[in-house]
């Protein structure tokens, strides 16, 4: 049964969208096309599949800062997005095999919203933000936890909560990023220097900083290989000598890789004393790690990947450039990189590694220069059984120039 001072009306349909039927290929690709609402499923074997998704006369993915983008489930079949219309948002949750709409959620008052599915598919996080001005929140800002097959609230967190330690208020709502377990991550709105990543405890009711993230924490599912179990993270570790000039924003040097084990100890395997390490990837099945660095304003690319042994390597130099891609997601036999040049079509091209060699061509490739397609959701890695596990590894000084 629904909390009633929460305004959500909870209704289940049948919307007949194009099915997306199972295939052979091991991984592929979901691309989001924010300007005509359509979703195109790219295979490894260079196949594509076109999903328009048709939302209730009058609702528009955008919000009044920026575009919504589709979240899904870990299997890639179901799809959760946030429309509104007027003041009024709703969650709609598609099921892109059996082609259907099969619920939605409607919250009236809210600005904007942001929804991620839980790792079983069952659950949304959902953050709701209503503000009179920039920085005055309404009583219907929260953040919510709710069951999809029954529309029922499992947790709430509102503005105006005191932090646990601190006793300060809680003065700002946040976007879900990622939600595993009784664990939400999110990061804090309004966004006010820089973003803070919060942790919050649905089944204990509790939150609190994640002071070890730098911003934003995303790629996280590529961080994580859900086979064997394996996650990596990056750390702000000022503790470590660190001569830096080019930071991602005030606060925000992250130079370690650590892996994070399931006691929740950290184990550093790579250390940078001059670049910034802006994101990291597992690729190639997660037998690599690639690397997305930042040396000084003209040199920021995917330069590097680490293996298993230690070994450090270049990445072709395409890769490298700036401005070129911040968008690498790791597959089964490499990596996918999609790339919005400056002074070209957008597209995305395939690496597969074969033997020392890697591999490149071309899955898409855009029409014209008008196109807003994104990369929205990649395979998730799995691992494989009997990897050198990367703690055995000692920790790695990476300079930049290797």
């Amino acid at each position: 049964m629904l909390r009633k001072d929460l305004p959500v009306i909870v209704c289940f349909l049948l919307l007949a969208l194009p099915i997306v039927a199972q295939d052979e290929n091991e991984w592929s690709v979901w691309m989001w096309n924010n300007s005509t609402q359509e979703l195109m499923r790219v295979y490894e074997d260079g196949s594509r599949l076109i999903v328009p998704i048709r939302l209730p006369y009058g609702y528009i993915i955008d919000d009044y800062y920026y575009w919504y983008f589709p979240e899904f489930t870990r299997d890639g079949r179901y799809m959760t997005i946030c429309a509104r219309i007027g003041a009024d948002n709703t969650v709609f949750v598609y099921d892109l095999m059996n082609g259907s709409q099969v619920a939605y959620f409607n919250f009236t008052y809210a600005h904007s919203c942001y929804a991620v599915f839980d790792e079983t598919g069952t659950r949304l996080a959902i953050g709701l933000a209503w503000w009179f001005d920039e920085w005055f929140w309404h009583v219907n800002s929260r953040m919510i936890v709710l069951e999809i097959g029954t529309g029922r609230v499992l947790s709430e967190l509102r503005p105006g909560r005191r932090h646990p330690d601190t006793s300060e208020w809680f003065p700002f709502v946040g976007y879900p990023v990622t939600f595993e377990g009784d664990i939400v991550h999110f990061d804090e709105v309004p966004y006010e220097g820089r973003t803070r990543v919060w942790e919050w405890n649905i089944k204990q009711g509790t939150f609190s900083e994640m002071v070890n993230y730098p911003h934003p924490i995303s790629y996280l599912q590529s961080r994580h290989l859900l086979g064997i179990g394996e996650r990596i993270e990056l750390e702000v570790n000022t503790e470590l000598e660190y001569e830096q000039t080019y930071g991602l924003g005030a606060g925000h040097k992250p130079n370690v890789i650590n892996v994070l084990g399931n006691d929740g100890n950290r184990t550093p395997i790579l250390y940078s004393p001059t670049s910034d390490i802006r994101a990291i990837s597992f690729i190639d099945n997660g037998r690599k790690i690639a690397l997305l660095t930042r040396r000084d304003w003209e040199n920021v690319g995917w330069t590097h990947y680490l293996d298993r042994n230690g070994g450090l390597f270049a990445l072709p130099p395409e890769i490298q450039q700036y401005r070129v891609t911040e968008e690498l997601y790791g597959t089964a036999d490499g990596f996918v990189l999609f790339r919005e040049p400056e002074d070209g079509l957008d597209d995305l091209i395939h690496y597969r590694f074969e033997d020392d060699d890697l591999i490149s061509s071309v899955l898409w490739q855009a029409e014209t220069s008008d196109e807003t397609w994104d990369v929205v959701w990649v395979t998730p890695l799995e691992g494989e059984p009997g990897l050198r596990p990367l703690t055995d590894l000692e920790m790695i000084t990476f300079t930049g120039t290797e």
